[in-house]
């Protein structure tokens, strides 16, 4: 499970052995200062992107806006929130792209992350 520090933006660890028509789940855990964030009220965004920067300003592959993708937070107390992307969802995606995951918590403390994810063809 990737932990995401609030206190510096890092890059999330390599996602590998993911077959492009396979489920995924990615569990991440929020902390600060080294503790559990509360993200019970922040706003969360997850996408995979074709390219490594400017994810602001491009169009994601998926996200939590498509269907196939769906964004829960289990056990939001303690910084836990989960991704799902459904099996089929990206049949049509292979090779190198990025996850971006963007945290806006309720004082405009927004924090964001990266990270690659090699997705093999089926």
């Amino acid at each position: 499970m990737p932990t995401l520090e609030v206190t510096s933006n890092i890059d999330l660890p390599r996602i590998e052995d993911w077959f492009a028509p396979d489920s995924r789940r990615i569990t991440f855990s929020v902390e600060q200062d080294g503790d559990p964030r509360d993200i019970t009220n922040d706003d969360i965004e997850w996408g995979l992107y074709d390219q490594p920067y400017g994810f602001e300003t491009n169009t994601p592959i998926v996200d939590t806006a498509d269907s196939g993708v769906a964004l829960t937070t289990p056990d939001p107390e303690n910084g836990v929130f989960e991704v799902r992307i459904e099996q089929d969802t990206l049949t049509d995606t292979w090779g190198a792209v990025w996850q971006y995951v963007v945290i806006d918590g309720p004082l405009e403390t927004q924090q964001s992350w990266r990270g690659e994810v090699f997705i093999e063809s089926a």
